[in-house]
């Protein structure tokens, strides 16, 4: 049995998205199993099966982004309520050898049946009926007593009220007034949205390392304290006061195994990582960081290490090794997104809890080179590339699986990112020519 479901497709998806898209359901079909971009924006009337408890909406583009959409799971109730008025049978019998004839009313029986479509009570009513039966007269007389045959039905009607609720509405980027002094590619950020801190990176040709640190406010960048330092494809943590700086490639170029702590505007030397590598991802806090994946100059690492303010020590390693992946959480509940193993990017995602990794759900689409925010349970990737493409995919994490979120306005790649997974920032990146400008996502 087939019920109908409106499907609304959010304006802030981007423009990159469509102009068409295919329907699925997780059980049965969809009809019709297309629509195009326009249909979605205005709302599109879709039939599905009835027990299918999601839609997934996914775009014909160059990110082959989708969303699933839950379908609510209430039926409406069709009653059918027959009323039979009271019956009478009368028999009368002329004079006769004895004849008494009864006639017995069928019983009368109330039929309530459920169908999910629109709201429909149907009521019939059944006109009184009466039997009269008349016996031919003979020689013998005999009068039977008058019989009545009543039958009362009982009627009882069943109401139920459907109730729809409309998917959320995405959360979308929106461009920030405040662009970064320095424009740079491959750096590192944390903090929040009203405060967030970007170090490090590479600046335009010839591309040099960089060691500026900026500052923001929710509204504008402003200096702070130089890297000691100066390197790209690095990682970060903590946050906009209290931040930290690990492993990347310095201006020889050479990758590097040091540590920086920031506090209050100046960087100081902390603990350096066991395994120097770059493109590797972070999470946590200055006295409690995590640092994991990368390259070595060798090859691709899983390694994984933990930070307790003065040295870095061993943690299990990654399922998968990969480099220019992106880090999310905490030094002991940390999400590892997307990356590279060796070409193309990968979807595999990852969920570190106590020491150990555990495979999360994959990524819509394979990503490296990201931006990333939030926690374990609540992760966001936004931007990045897949081969030659440059990206402005964002997708959200609720724990065990991702859904389309909001694309940047400007697709970019080896950008910063900070802030949690309903108030990020973007910041930095290259998309074709290396840029300062940033973005909010609420």
């Amino acid at each position: 049995m087939a019920i109908n479901i409106l499907l609304i497709l959010g304006s802030g998806l981007g423009s990159n998205l469509g102009p068409n898209f295919n329907l699925t359901a997780d059980v049965g079909s969809v009809t019709p199993s297309t629509a195009t971009k326009t249909e979605l924006l205005a709302g599109k009337i879709v039939s599905v099966d009835n027990t299918a408890t999601q839609v997934t909406v996914t775009s014909i583009g160059v990110c082959y982004n989708s969303i699933t959409q839950t379908i609510p799971c209430a039926s409406t109730t069709t009653s059918t309520t027959t009323t039979a008025s009271p019956t009478t049978t009368t028999t009368t019998a002329a004079p006769t050898t004895t004849t008494t004839s009864t006639t017995t009313a069928a019983p009368t029986t109330t039929t309530t049946s459920t169908t999910t479509a629109a709201p429909t009570t149907t009521t019939t009513t059944a006109a009184p009926t009466t039997t009269t039966t008349t016996v031919a007269p003979t020689t013998t007389t005999t009068t039977a007593a008058p019989t009545t045959t009543t039958t009362t039905s009982t009627t009882t009607t069943t109401s139920t009220t459907t109730t729809t609720t409309a998917a959320p509405v995405p959360r979308a980027w929106s461009t920030s007034p405040g662009a970064l002094s320095t424009a740079r590619y491959r750096l590192a950020g944390t903090g929040t949205q009203n405060a967030g801190l970007a170090f490090g990176g590479r600046g335009s040709y010839p591309y040099p390392a960089v060691s500026c640190t900026e500052a923001y406010d929710g509204t504008s960048w402003a200096a702070g304290g130089a890297l000691i330092t100066a390197r790209f494809a690095l990682a970060g943590a903590g946050t906009q006061n209290t931040g930290l700086a690990f492993g990347g490639v310095n201006g020889t170029p050479t990758i590097v195994a040091c540590t920086e702590e920031y506090n209050s505007g100046v960087w100081s030397a902390g603990g350096a990582l066991i395994t120097a590598r770059e493109a590797l991802a972070g999470a946590g806090t200055q006295n409690a960081g995590l640092a994991f994946g990368g390259s070595s100059g060798v090859g691709v690492v899983s390694c994984t290490e933990v930070y307790n303010g003065i040295a870095w020590s061993t943690s299990g390693a990654l399922i998968t090794g990969r480099y220019d992946l992106v880090g999310a959480g905490t030094q002991t509940s940390a999400l590892a997104m997307g990356g590279d193993v060796t070409f193309p990017p990968t979807t595999c995602t990852e969920e570190y809890n106590s020491g150990v990794w555990s495979a999360g759900g994959a990524l819509i689409n394979p990503i490296n080179r990201s931006g990333g925010a939030g926690t374990q349970n609540a992760g966001l990737i936004f931007g990045g590339s897949y081969t030659a493409s440059v990206l402005s995919c964002t997708e959200e994490y609720n724990g065990i699986s991702w859904s389309t979120g909001g694309a940047l306005i400007i697709a970019r790649e080896y950008l910063g990112g900070a802030g949690t997974q309903t108030s990020a920032l973007a910041f930095g990146g290259s998309g074709g020519t290396i840029v300062s400008c940033t973005e909010e996502y609420t």
